[in-house]
Order: structure tokens, then C-alpha cells, then sequence
């Protein structure tokens, strides 16, 4: 007997007129992201030199940026959405959570994306903290899956509408003073398209490499506009 899980439930109700003997647990337990757009937490407060740029984003707020600098990141903080777990009874709270290698993934591919803001910048990025100038701090918050990156052998199949959502939230500030001078956010959706799509660990990559492109893109965009 196929066993199928399903986000939807307009999907769940065409796959139960076209799959006969399917057993189908459908879940619209997940919670959606507040309207407000969170920050997150940070000891740095916002200086009055910071202004707020019209962007793609909800948010970006920016000081003049200093040329000819080093950048460093650290580990990216993740927070999840409350109730975010799949009630389907093969899978736990912490199957939803991302691995410390996953953390380390979901970073190189947003620092990858961001190679050209920073060459604008003429910014270099550097492994050594105290070699830094500025300090990119990227906070994911209200982080939210589909369905877990590890398989389970007990689900031949998840069809979700979209493969995940967060708030992206990041801050740069001088490393010698803690001056805050970026500061932006904003609410990213992982390849959603309203319809069903199978989710995979290769698929969701995929869809965030994409996503983190567009994210690369318009902060480019935005901080160009900033500085004009």
C-alpha cells in the first residue's frame, strides 16, 4: 500500500479521487510566519546614520560603506517557526531541524551569493575574525521545511506547494567599534508555486541556491540605490 503525505488540501482531495488504495495523511499544521517582519536579536544598536533604502526587501537600512575592507561571517544562526512539525507520526521535532553540516551548507551558499555585492564593495571575505574590518552576522528566524532533509524509509513520497520558508536577517558592523552599518531583513520563500511539487533534499539545495542568487541580487541593487 502507497503511502503518500501531503501539504495540501486541494491536493489532498484530487490525489484521493486519482489514486486508488492510497493512503494520504494530509497536514495543514504548519504555521505561517507573523506579518511582522522579526530582526532578530543583536547586541548592536542602530545608529542614527543608518537610513532606510527602498529595495526589494522588507527592510534594508544602510550607513555609507566603506571600500577596501575584510569581511568575516560567522555560523548562521537558525530559530524555527513555532509548530512547525509535520504531525505525521514517523518523524520528531528535531527531524525538522538543520544539522550543523546543513548550517554549514545553507552559509556557503549565501556567502557564494553575495561574491558580487562584495567585489562591488571591494570587500574580501577572510576565515580569521580578527583579521576582519566589518562582520557579516546572517540570522535565519521563523525557519520553516516541508519535510525533513533525511528521508524516512516509512514515506515513499512528500508533495508539498513549496519546500520551505524564514525571514532572513543579517547585520554588518565594524569589527573595531561595533558601529552597526547595514542592517537588513527580509521574508524568503523556497520555490513556491502553489502547485504540488515532490520534496527531496536534492530539490530543496536546488531551490535555495536559486533563492540565495535572487538574495545576492537585490541586496546588490539595493545598496547601489543607497549610494547614490
Amino acid at each position: 500500500m502507497a503511502v503518500f503525505r501531503v501539504r495540501s488540501v486541494a491536493l489532498l482531495c484530487s490525489m484521493l479521487a486519482t489514486v486508488p488504495g492510497a493512503t494520504i495523511a494530509a497536514d495543514e499544521n504548519k504555521t505561517a510566519a507573523s506579518p511582522a517582519v522579526a530582526a532578530g536579536n543583536t547586541a548592536t544598536s542602530q545608529p542614527s546614520a543608518l537610513v532606510p533604502v527602498k529595495s526589494g526587501f522588507d527592510r534594508l537600512d544602510l550607513a555609507p560603506l566603506p571600500s577596501a575592507q575584510k569581511v568575516f561571517i560567522p555560523p548562521i544562526e537558525v530559530a524555527y517557526a513555532k509548530g512547525f512539525r509535520d504531525a505525521n507520526i514517523h518523524y520528531r521535532d528535531s527531524d525538522y531541524e538543520l544539522t550543523e553540516a546543513d548550517k554549514e551548507k545553507l552559509q556557503q551558499i549565501y556567502t557564494k551569493a553575495l561574491q558580487d555585492w562584495f567585489k562591488d564593495q571591494d570587500w574580501q571575505v577572510v576565515t580569521d575574525q580578527a583579521a576582519a574590518t566589518l562582520i557579516l552576522k546572517l540570522r535565519f528566524t521563523e525557519f520553516w521545511l516541508a519535510a525533513p532533509l533525511k528521508e524516512s524509509p516509512q514515506v515513499r513520497k512528500t508533495l508539498a506547494d513549496e519546500y520551505g520558508r524564514f525571514i532572513l536577517n543579517g547585520d554588518l558592523i565594524q569589527a573595531a567599534d561595533q558601529q552597526l552599518v547595514l542592517r537588513f531583513s527580509d521574508r524568503r520563500e523556497v520555490d513556491r508555486t502553489g502547485a504540488a511539487l515532490a520534496f527531496n533534499s536534492v530539490l530543496f539545495w536546488k531551490a535555495v541556491e536559486f533563492d540565495a542568487q535572487l538574495f545576492g541580487m537585490t541586496l546588490e541593487e539595493g545598496t547601489a540605490k543607497g549610494r547614490k
